[in-house]
């Protein structure tokens, strides 16, 4: 504890030199690029909170053939379309959201067992 407050000392004794004027814009410019990424980190949070809390609620299904569905296995494809975007979607933002070694990796995987199957 005594360290980590040594350190914010210093650091901050640092911070209150005076600095030449391209080290100055250039710390304005990194302190915003900080709290826009701070932002969005919250919103993102914040956006996971909400899908995680409708996703863990529990809705009722109807059984299949009731007349809640329709009753006819007709209803059951009508949300398809629905259910494909959410789906395309999950998988875009779960690929921004990876890091590009895990993506590798599974590509490599995939190519892989690809091979071993082939066989």
């Amino acid at each position: 504890m005594a360290s980590d407050d040594k350190k914010q000392r210093e650091t901050e004794q640092m911070a209150e030199k005076p600095k030449p004027d391209g080290v100055q814009a250039e710390l304005r410019a990194l302190r915003a690029q900080l709290e826009a990424l701070q932002k969005s980190q919250a919103e993102e949070s914040a956006a996971r909170a909400a899908a995680e809390r409708e996703l863990s609620a529990p809705t009722p299904t109807p059984a299949f053939g009731s007349e809640e569905d329709g009753g006819t296995e007709e209803g059951v494809g009508v949300d398809l379309p629905a259910q494909l975007r959410e789906l395309i979607e999950g998988v875009e933002r779960d690929l921004r959201d990876a890091r590009p070694a895990t993506l590798v990796a599974v590509f490599a995987l995939g190519v892989l067992v690809g091979r071993l199957v082939s066989r």
